[in-house]
């Protein structure tokens, strides 16, 4: 900081929590990839969805995350976690069901 009277640097770095802009879809089923949009995502720790990991993520830049839908992910919030803190989106991620049989398949 500089001022009339001179300058001075702080001992400590200010460093932001991760923000989450938006997801991109907003639903999906179990394997879907998301990406997340925002800003501080590089030395990310976790992602996860409505608060278990996803599957697997990779940090494509400090602003963009591809993750990919885990089997015991549910609809909810999305949280990206840094060395400085968590970050949590404002809208849910919803999981779409999926139908795997019908029985009987006729009528």
């Amino acid at each position: 900081m500089t001022t009339k009277g001179g300058s001075d640097t702080s001992a400590t770095i200010f460093s932001m929590l991760p923000l989450i802009a938006a997801i991109n879809p907003n639903y999906g089923s179990i394997g879907d990839t998301i990406i997340i949009s925002g800003n501080n995502f590089t030395g990310s720790t976790a992602v996860k969805l409505n608060g278990l990991n996803v599957q697997s993520y990779t940090v494509l830049s400090d602003d963009s995350i591809k993750a990919v839908v885990s089997s015991s992910n549910t609809t909810g919030k999305i949280q990206i976690t840094t060395a400085v803190g968590t970050g949590t989106v404002t809208d849910s991620f919803y999981i779409t069901p999926t139908i795997s049989s019908i029985t009987p398949n006729n009528g």
